[in-house]
């Protein structure tokens, strides 16, 4: 099924025909590229799918503005609770782990406010 992809400030990125093609060249899951295809996330990876006979702008500017409410993708930092020192910026849970060795991927929630810190280290979103 022929599907639009576009960027989170509403750029046009594509149309695509296939799910793998796009799933391989951006680098994200396929099965969030079917979630995003059947209207079951909004955005992932900083892109918007939408199919192609179910486009319309009023449906665009909707999912760019749920996206813009979110918080996720959006780039943070870590700090050592110790040492105060800066760490990142970072664009993903994922990659922050990988950096700082953590054992726990905890960063949402302490980015959200439910944790106070993971392992040492406080993090916050750069604005």
């Amino acid at each position: 099924m022929p599907f639009v992809a576009y960027d989170l400030k509403g750029n046009f990125i594509g149309e695509f025909l296939n799910q793998h093609e796009f799933s391989n060249k951006y680098n994200i899951a396929n099965t969030h590229v079917s979630d995003l295809i059947n209207n079951k996330l909004n955005y992932c990876n900083g892109y918007i799918l939408i199919k192609k006979d179910e486009f319309s702008e009023e449906k665009l500017q909707e999912k760019m503005q749920k996206a813009a409410k979110d918080n996720r993708g959006k780039t943070f930092i870590a700090i050592n609770k110790k040492t105060k020192e800066k760490y990142g910026p970072f664009n993903s849970q994922k990659e922050c782990v990988s950096f700082l060795k953590l054992s726990a991927n905890h960063i949402g929630e302490v980015l959200s406010g439910k944790r106070k810190s993971q392992e040492g280290y406080y993090f916050k979103y750069i604005e």
